[in-house]
């Protein structure tokens, strides 16, 4: 088992090894989608990214998925898909439900101080 803080939640839960995160997220009513988002989804294929999550330690998860390195993998290792990927060993980790979306504009003072402020705010 892992101790599992979501921090926008602001609820630690224990999960085990192996399970989808995407599926472990929605069996225990964890805001990882919003609406309409909860509605208009790729129902876990890796397609639509709704269900981008940021996690502290990387390392701890199964390994990125050819997807999840088309999709999301631009954006740097801490940023991955909850429909493609499961916890691998025992650890504690943080993750931030819907972070920031980081496109070309990233690189804008604004925008970066919006990231900051969103880390400073959880602790990473």
């Amino acid at each position: 088992m892992a101790k599992v803080k979501f921090l926008k939640e602001n609820v630690e839960i224990d999960v085990p090894e192996n399970v989808n995160l995407r599926d472990f997220c929605l069996e225990n009513d964890l805001k990882l989608y919003l609406f309409p988002e909860n509605v208009v989804n790729c129902r876990g294929k890796g397609f639509c990214q709704l269900c981008r999550i940021k996690v502290d330690n990387p390392e701890k998860l199964s390994p990125p998925t050819e997807k999840e390195i088309c999709t999301v993998g631009f954006e740097g290792p801490q940023y991955r898909l909850a429909c493609q990927c499961s916890i691998a060993e025992n650890c504690e980790l943080q993750i931030i439900t819907r972070p920031r979306r980081i496109w070309g504009w990233r690189e804008h003072p604004v925008y970066q101080g919006l990231i900051k402020e969103e880390e400073k705010a959880f602790g990473f």
